[in-house]
């Protein structure tokens, strides 16, 4: 898996569907990425990972949802409490599920998404410190 390339690709499909106000999709994608550029981090600072490069502990195994708290926990506990500071202690996720992709258009509105598209952001520059720091390469 590649977690960091994943993060890129639903994070530019969201802006784009999001500039059409293409809500439900772009919200969608907010929090697939974010849930990607955690992950990546979280490989860096070595998550266990099955011979499928899925995270080896199911604790791992979750979306963004649960993944905000997770990830928190997981970097202060690798020497990485930086990271972990990076994101705001309230998970903007926490509204969000991947069971959305079943609802109805109506559901999710302009001001949903961009709680979540501003906890993208803090994970995309989540990833990117690691990448500068060279943890992610």
């Amino acid at each position: 898996m590649n977690f960091a390339d994943a993060a890129q690709r639903h994070w530019t499909d969201a802006e784009q569907l999001v500039t059409t106000q293409r809500w439900p999709n772009s919200d969608h994608f907010y929090g697939l990425a974010a849930e990607c550029a955690l992950k990546e981090v979280m490989r860096a600072l070595g998550m266990a990972l099955d011979s499928d490069d899925k995270p080896s502990d199911r604790k791992h195994r979750v979306h963004i949802d649960k993944l905000w708290s997770e990830f928190r926990t997981f970097a202060s506990g690798r020497g990485a409490s930086n990271y972990a500071a990076m994101l705001p202690a309230s998970n903007p996720f926490s509204d969000w599920g991947i069971e959305q992709r079943y609802w109805h258009s109506a559901q999710i509105l302009q001001g949903t998404v961009q709680p979540h598209r501003q906890g993208a952001l803090h994970a995309r520059a989540v990833l990117s410190q690691a990448s500068q720091d060279g943890r992610v390469k």
